[in-house]
């Protein structure tokens, strides 16, 4: 979808993703030309400069360790509500922690005058600044806040993750083999991510060596602040590693949970040097090329590297193939979750 900003003479011209609800690419500039025939917004060539109104402040319907529901009621406007940027400031760090844009859908009938909307992923017992700016056709903006503070959480287990291959020779280290640098920790309001140190001192592995070698990696799990653990459930986790023999092919998820709308990335190893190798994204279980077609994919370099596919996918299980040669042979197999934000 493009949208057009028109000043005088000039016209930006703005792409809009409607799968990941985002901007995308360079603005592109026009311009109308000059004099009594030139194209102008209006008689006076003046922008409409009225920003939409909200009448009623948001509603936090419900606060969890790790997420909130909350309610608002759509903006007016002189001209048309075109769309809302959602954010969510941690206001411990200052960061923007969860943002994303929700289309206003003025045309729709009945007219969605009220909208609920759940951000998940928050940390436990952190005060928030919630922030929903309105945004008209003109791109005029106005915006309104509510604070909130993530309820606490008590750790009840540590989900260890899954299990990662790496090209051969990869170096030794987290980085170079692809260690996660968060795992899960799974507590009574819900899951959260947090950090992991990984412990490569005592682990047997030599990258000089050209055959398939397999091994443990230990890891020191960060307990967030506002989790507690009365119960001492131990900090520790651990991830296999297969470090793949010289010339086999494999994929690696970043995570294997994303939010609607959230690019799917992955590193891969191994493609093939006639750059025809590729990664497709089915439904999880599926088998090409009875399946059908692949909902999304993208050609793979040769050698190593890493993509990210765009991804519109509605909520559910997935997964991620590499497939040989522009055909329908599968080398291996990622299976992820998307959830609503």
């Amino acid at each position: 979808m493009n949208f057009l900003e028109v000043y005088g003479p000039k016209i930006i011209i703005k792409q809009y993703n409607l799968s990941t609800n985002e901007f995308v690419g360079i603005p592109r500039v026009v311009n109308a030309g000059e004099g009594k025939n030139a194209f102008t917004y209006s008689r006076n060539d003046i922008r409409e400069l009225i920003p939409p109104q909200f009448d009623e402040g948001i509603t936090v319907d419900s606060i969890k360790s790790n997420e909130v529901n909350f309610t608002m009621k759509q903006a007016d406007d002189n001209v048309r509500v075109l769309e809302y940027n959602v954010e969510l400031l941690n206001k411990l760090t200052g960061d923007v922690d969860k943002s994303f844009n929700s289309l206003s859908l003025p045309l729709d009938k009945p007219f969605d005058e009220y909208r609920q909307y759940k951000i998940t992923g928050l940390l436990p017992k952190t005060p928030y600044l919630l922030r929903v700016f309105a945004a008209d056709s003109m791109y005029n903006r106005s915006s309104q806040d509510i604070e909130f503070t993530t309820e606490g959480a008590t750790l009840r287990s540590i989900t260890a993750p899954a299990a990662v291959s790496a090209s051969n020779g990869s170096p030794k280290t987290a980085t170079g083999l692809g260690l996660p640098i968060k795992v899960t920790l799974v507590t009574d309001g819900g899951n959260v991510e947090t950090s992991v140190n990984w412990d490569l001192s005592g682990v047997s592995y030599d990258p000089a060596i050209k055959t398939v070698q397999t091994f443990s990696v230990p890891g020191t799990v960060t307990l967030l602040s506002g989790v507690d653990n009365p119960n001492n459930v131990p900090l520790t986790t651990s991830i296999n590693v297969t470090v793949l023999a010289a010339g086999e092919r494999s994929i690696n998820l970043d995570k294997s949970q994303y939010m609607k709308g959230e690019a799917i990335t992955l590193s891969y190893y191994g493609a093939a040097s006639n750059g025809k190798d590729w990664v497709g994204i089915y439904r999880t279980g599926a088998v090409p090329p009875g399946a059908g077609a692949s909902i999304n994919w993208k050609y793979l370099s040769p050698g190593n590297g890493r993509v990210s596919l765009t991804s519109g996918l509605a909520p559910g299980i997935y997964d991620a193939l590499f497939l040989l040669n522009d055909g329908y042979t599968v080398v291996d197999r990622k299976t992820f979750e998307v959830v609503q934000p």
